[in-house]
């Protein structure tokens, strides 16, 4: 007796059929990501299974042929409206002048660590083997290259979903080490004089990013129903839309919504802000404690370029300073007034502790404080 031939099965996820009507079938399969769908005649479910099969075969194939650059820029597709307007231009251009210059012609199925841990050595040391556009041997900072290889994992663990990996390649992959905070932080005595040069009607909001640390986006987002004296509420951000207008979002992650105590002054000097900005009956519809002259938002583009360097040149401040290192200045002035490092990571709004002593570890003496007082320079 002669044995029954064996029935051709497929892998668990990869697809699936059903019988629309009779002698018709529809089948459904996953390719480059996404589901796809075809009805067939078929006479009975071995042939469609078969016929299923081809097709999944087909996209096996096709899959095996896909660049890193082509699957790099699908992956940033899949992050509209997922992450913000300017971390998705962030996304957009490690992908354009970093990454597709130095692997975008590599197979996604052929990637291997090897090829990751290339990547961070030249990003670190400037090689020419990964050439960014127009920037020919350019050495990355650990702390950016950590953050390269990090977006390189996600692309990649998307990559092992969508079945044209194993495995993700970067689990194998160490990022490099960050030898503390990668800033420059302003002095007592400099913040001061940032302070003093800084225009009048901008001190306030300057003042605030120094006491309190907040980020730019999430102090511009600011309305005066965040503010409940002592506290203040952080709970917004704001973004830049891909049509490049201004909007609103959550902060960066959930522990990014928190009430910070404000010091004395800081107190009293938004409530001599509010009755300010009431009797000179200014346009304000969105009720912002930090509206521009039109009542809208304050582009944190502007402000750098208008009022924050500006300020630095006029009090002769020569350190290379970000306004985002203003939120450094903060942690490191609370770290030398002995502010508790979990005190401290949640008025950073940090994740975990652990991520705030990662970047700060190598300021403190891990003694407790207390941080709503800092730097009161008002």
């Amino acid at each position: 007796m002669p044995k029954a031939q064996a029935t051709k099965r497929r892998t668990k996820g990869t697809g699936g059929l059903r019988e629309r009507s009779p002698g018709r079938w529809e089948l459904k399969w996953r390719e480059a990501g996404n589901w796809r769908y075809k009805t067939v005649r078929a006479k009975n479910r071995k042939d469609a299974n078969e016929q299923l099969l081809a097709e999944i075969a087909t996209a096996d194939k096709n899959a095996s042929k896909l660049l890193l650059k082509d699957y790099a820029r699908y992956w940033l597709q899949t992050r509209k409206g997922v992450v913000g307007g300017s971390t998705l231009t962030n996304y957009e251009d490690m992908i354009e002048r970093h990454f597709i210059p130095a692997m975008g012609k590599d197979l996604v199925s052929e990637l291997k660590p090897v090829h990751f841990i290339g990547y961070r050595t030249a990003r670190l040391k400037g090689h020419k083997a990964v050439q960014a556009a127009g920037n020919a041997r350019q050495k990355l900072a650990p702390n950016t290259v950590r953050n390269h290889l990090r977006v390189l994992s996600q692309i990649l663990e998307l990559a092992v979903g969508d079945g044209l990996l194993a495995k993700n390649p970067m689990a194998k992959v160490d990022l490099p080490k960050v030898e503390g905070a990668e800033t420059e932080v302003l002095t007592e005595k400099e913040v001061v004089a940032l302070l003093g040069a800084v225009k009048p009607e901008y001190r306030l909001l300057t003042l605030l990013l120094v006491q309190t640390g907040m980020r730019i986006g999430e102090a511009m987002a600011l309305r005066w129903t965040d503010y409940q004296p002592p506290m203040l509420k952080v709970q917004r951000t704001l973004r830049r839309k891909e049509n490049g207008s201004f909007g609103t979002g959550s902060p960066k992650s959930s522990s990014g919504v928190r009430d910070l105590k404000l010091s004395g002054s800081l107190q009293e000097q938004l409530d001599e802000h509010r009755a300010l900005q009431a009797q000179s009956r200014q346009t304000n519809p969105k009720g912002l404690i930090f509206p521009n002259s039109d009542g809208g938002w304050i582009g944190p583009d502007n402000y750098r370029r208008r009022v924050f360097k500006p300020a630095l040149t006029s009090a002769k401040i020569t350190k290379p300073v970000r306004v985002h290192d203003l939120r450094h200045t903060h942690a490191s002035l609370a770290i030398q007034q002995n502010v508790n490092p979990k005190v401290l990571s949640y008025r950073l709004g940090h994740a975990t502790v652990g991520f705030t002593l990662d970047v700060y570890g190598h300021l403190y003496d891990a003694k407790d404080g207390h941080a709503t007082d800092v730097l009161d320079l008002s």
